[in-house]
C-alpha cells in the first residue's frame, strides 16, 4: 500500500499564493470600479466650490457684485445681509 505525503508540494503553495493575490486584486478592482463615480463627483464638487470661492473673493475685492458689461447701475441683491 502506498502512502501519499500529507504535506503539500512546493508547487501547490505557489498556486495558493497566486490565487490569494488574484482574489485581492479582484476585490480591489471591484472596489475601485464602484468607488470611481463617487470620487469623480467629489472632485467635481471641490472644483465648483473653488470657483465659487474665487468669484466671491473677486466680488468682495470689487466692492460689490460684478455687473455685466454695459450695466452701470447696481442691482438689488436680496441674498446678502445689510
Amino acid at each position: 500500500m502506498a502512502v501519499l505525503p500529507l504535506t503539500p508540494s512546493p508547487g501547490a503553495r505557489d498556486s495558493s499564493d497566486m490565487n490569494a493575490f488574484l482574489d485581492y486584486l479582484t476585490v480591489l478592482s471591484l472596489f475601485l470600479l464602484l468607488a470611481a463615480p463617487a470620487l469623480v463627483g467629489h472632485a467635481h464638487e471641490r472644483r465648483i466650490d473653488r470657483q465659487l470661492r474665487a468669484a466671491e473673493a473677486a466680488d468682495d475685492a470689487a466692492g460689490g457684485p460684478l455687473l455685466p458689461r454695459g450695466e452701470r447701475t447696481r442691482r438689488h441683491d436680496f441674498g446678502r445681509a445689510a
